[in-house]
């Protein structure tokens, strides 16, 4: 039996035939609300403001026949079932309007098989509506997933460029002094390198192939923690409201990535509200039951405003990179698509309930973890400038730029420097040496071969040489030969510091005998 509140609009121009109809749906245990019209222009006004579920139609009318009024039906509901009872009817007429579109047909005199005839009708509407919905969502999931791809793959390439931009001009401004011309210049550049790497770590989180490091995190702890930082950032117009059950769970992620999926939807909400009003965030646990591919034990953050709404059309688009509804210059289309990024890379959904005029909720589901939550940690600061050194490096990458910028950090730090463009030249140069390489840095991600399968050729040529792999994100080797990378790695684009202090790192890592004995050693520049 259908469980929920039905809209039944009835096209007949009998009132007594109309209720008794009514009254033996009732009698079925139906529940539903119900509107009887007999006009053509009353049934358009009822098919646009009362929204029917189900739609009963007799088939001779004053002024429009059956056929025309299940024409206007499709047009304006096309998901709601509908059934001719008539007593004119015949079968030949009775198959015409199934063909044209109608659910099914009962004869007035033998009104007995109408509830039956109704409850099949709106169970196959219910099943079909469903169907849709779930190939709805698998076209949205293979729509995002192309186009996380091609932003994965822009965010690699760029990054690539941006190890040049940083790397040189880093190197330019130890050259300079403060107040120069060139030192000015050089400083913009690094600037405007800076926020271009903001934006493919977006695009990285929304391709989920950013690196993070996880840990157990309770969601309440961050919303609380991120309070004021978010009071000061969206305005005295706006009240903040926290609100969290006593149980909510904790989830393993990344603590930065949620922060910034929490200060995303909220400057969403803000934007939304223009001239000021509450956002709410609430935090709660969320069972999933069933078959279903989310089901599971979800914490969940919501973040609510009654700004200006979202209709379907813009909804279908919501989480792409770079589509925003916001005017030219005050967006870039990249909040919500990161929020989807870093969500999907941590295992769980997003859900938006908006309508225009009405304002919106966004619900993040992540899935819930029962360990608990290790003490905060304080990271040690890193030395200020990183040991030089006198080992030789094999440097591997395929942008020859990139390859240029390691190589004069390394040499510059007293390093010896070796170069190669590919893996297999890599290789056959350190076969074709007897002298001792303590180290390699190498892109993870080349023509031909790929770095992680260079590193391993490399380590059984040299077992007590180190490995340092760089990429824009570790994970696309995993997609695209199914094994983990497991070597130390770096992610781009880096400074020239980073690259020193990581190389520094593996080659004093204790435990192992790094090649021959090396020169001392003394101070960075």
């Amino acid at each position: 039996m259908i469980d929920r509140n039905l809209k039944i609009l009835f096209l007949e121009d009998s009132r007594e035939d109309a209720e008794l109809e009514e009254r033996e749906l009732r009698a079925g245990g139906l529940q539903f609300e119900s509107l009887c019209v007999a006009r053509r222009e009353e049934f358009l006004a009822a098919l646009r403001d009362f929204q029917p579920d189900l739609v009963i139609l007799d088939y001779k009318l004053p002024g429009m026949d059956g056929m025309e009024a299940l024409q206007l039906v499709r047009e304006s509901r096309p998901g709601a079932p509908a059934i001719f009872v008539s007593g004119s009817i015949g079968e030949e007429k009775a198959i015409e309007c199934l063909k044209a579109g109608a659910t099914d047909y009962v004869v007035k005199q033998r009104l007995a098989g109408l509830v039956f005839t109704v409850t099949r009708a709106l169970k196959e509407t219910e099943q079909q509506r469903a169907l849709r919905s779930l190939e709805d969502q698998l076209r949205q999931a293979q729509k995002m997933d192309a186009i996380g791809r091609l932003a994965g793959g822009i965010a690699h390439d760029f990054n690539n460029i941006l190890v040049g931009i940083l790397g040189f001009s880093e190197l330019g401004l130890r050259n300079l002094k403060p107040g120069e011309p060139l030192y000015e210049y050089f400083a913009e550049i690094r600037r405007a390198g800076q926020r271009a790497a903001a934006l493919t770590d977006q695009l990285l989180s929304f391709s989920r192939k950013q690196v993070m490091e996880t840990a157990v995190i309770e969601v309440h702890s961050i919303v609380v923690d991120a309070c004021h930082m978010l009071e000061r950032t969206i305005g005295r117009n706006y009240e903040l409201n926290v609100q969290a059950d006593g149980d909510a769970g904790r989830i393993r992620a990344n603590r930065g990535q949620i922060e910034q999926v929490l200060l995303n939807l909220v400057l969403n909400s803000r934007d939304a509200m223009p001239q000021g009003g509450r956002i709410s965030i609430r935090v709660f646990n969320h069972e999933t039951g069933g078959p279903a591919p989310d089901a599971g034990s979800y914490t969940a953050l919501s973040v609510i405003d009654h700004g200006c709404g979202i209709d379907s059309r813009v909804r279908e688009h919501l989480f792409e990179p770079f589509f925003t509804t916001k005017e030219r210059g005050k967006g870039t289309g990249l909040g919500l698509s990161t929020v989807y990024g870093i969500v999907k890379q941590s295992g769980g959904h997003v859900d938006v309930a908006s309508e225009p005029g009405r304002g919106a909720t966004v619900t993040v589901y992540l899935p819930r973890v029962f360990e608990e939550a290790p003490p905060p940690v304080v990271a040690p600061q890193p030395e200020p400038n990183p040991s030089r050194g006198g080992e030789t490096i094999l440097v591997v990458d395929d942008e020859e730029m990139v390859r240029n910028f390691m190589s004069m950090v390394l040499s510059g730090a007293g390093y010896n420097v070796l170069t190669a463009s590919n893996g297999k030249e890599a290789l056959g140069l350190s076969a074709s040496r007897s002298d001792c390489i303590h180290a390699t840095v190498s892109d993870l991600v080349m023509p031909g071969m790929n770095g992680s399968e260079f590193a391993r050729q490399f380590k059984a040529q040299r077992p007590d040489a180190r490995v340092l792999l760089v990429s824009g994100y570790p994970d696309e080797m995993a997609e695209q030969s199914g094994v983990k990378v497991s070597f130390p790695f770096l992610k781009k684009p880096f400074r020239g510091d980073d690259l020193l202090r990581r190389v520094r790192e593996i080659l004093d890592r204790p435990g192992e005998r790094v090649g021959a004995e090396i020169p001392a050693r003394g101070q960075a520049v």
